[in-house]
């Protein structure tokens, strides 16, 4: 196998991986085979391998020597300094798009927010996530600042871990779209400081209290 192709096949191992982590698909605390994942992947072990270094240097993998490579627990820290990160990043994102945002940016977004409310009318959960992401994505753009968002994709990722394992608390979905509404509004009507604010209020309710996180799911969520 060429080195090129390698490096492909390794990428294509990190993103079948990492997406199954962040979808719960491999579930905290399971073990990971690098021989069963490269025999369904169809390729070596090798790129299996690397995947599986690239993922620890991002504390979803943890490789523990003579005892075997597991996926990481979600820890509560990590949790808190996501939505440390987000949080300031978003609230600087959501002022500039107030100030900014144009006629097409705002239709992106008025767009993005109907097809929302279709998910929650269809109770799909992983498609209103998906678009409440978009949102926020679109936001960035809005704001002349995509990058940003990538910025914040990294540290969420355990965020959102720990949402694919809690269903949405009775009514969330519902409270998510009129959040989202209330951040467009203001957006809309150029008021930066009922954006921060609307966008607050939106990321204080992202995940429940991270000690109702240990209740749920222990066996899924570390002590500290």
């Amino acid at each position: 196998m060429k080195a090129e192709n390698i490096s492909d096949a390794s990428s294509r191992a990190y993103q079948f991986l990492r997406e199954r982590i962040v979808a719960a698909g491999l579930k905290p605390g399971s073990r990971i085979s690098e021989h069963d994942i490269a025999a369904e992947l169809g390729m070596s072990r090798t790129p299996v391998h690397d995947a599986v270094l690239r993922l620890a240097t991002e504390q979803l993998i943890e490789v523990r020597p003579r005892a075997g490579t597991f996926v990481t627990r979600i820890a509560p820290a990590a949790l808190e300094e996501a939505l440390l990160v987000r949080g300031a990043l978003e609230l600087m994102v959501v002022e500039k798009a107030a100030e900014r945002a144009g006629i097409d940016a705002l239709a992106g977004l008025r767009a993005v927010l109907a097809r929302q409310s279709d998910a929650a009318r269809e109770g799909d959960v992983a498609a209103f996530r998906q678009l409440g992401d978009e949102f926020h994505a679109a936001l960035a753009a809005a704001a002349g600042m995509p990058g940003v968002w990538s910025l914040v994709r990294q540290p969420k990722t355990h965020l959102d871990r720990y949402r694919m394992l809690v269903s949405p608390a009775p009514g969330r979905m519902t409270a998510a779209l009129l959040e989202h509404g209330d951040i467009l509004r203001a957006v809309e009507t150029r008021h930066p400081g009922r954006a921060a604010q609307a966008m607050r209020t939106h990321l204080r309710h992202l995940v429940p209290g991270l000690n109702v996180a240990l209740a749920l799911k222990p066996e899924y969520v570390t002590a500290r």
